[in-house]
């Protein structure tokens, strides 16, 4: 996921669909096979850029599940 943290730095926009692989796949290999049909299933929808303001959005989602704090990371996905 530190790759992924350096990314969110330096692009002003993020890919919808990157950030949802991210979560979902995260070191598990099952899971990555799930993600796989996901795509096939959603088809283009999620292949979308974020706002910049949701982009500061999913960077605090994202470092408040990387740090364990579950209520901040529900906090910022509604």
């Amino acid at each position: 996921m530190g790759q992924f943290f350096v990314k969110l730095e330096i692009e002003s926009t993020i890919n919808c669909q990157d950030v949802l692989r991210e979560i979902i796949t995260s070191g598990n290999r099952l899971s990555l096979k799930v993600w796989f049909q996901l795509v096939v299933y959603a088809g283009d929808r999620l292949n979308r850029n974020s706002t910049e303001e949701a982009k500061l959005i999913i960077q605090t989602m994202l470092t408040s599940m990387q740090l364990g704090y579950e209520k901040e990371a529900l906090k910022a996905y509604e």
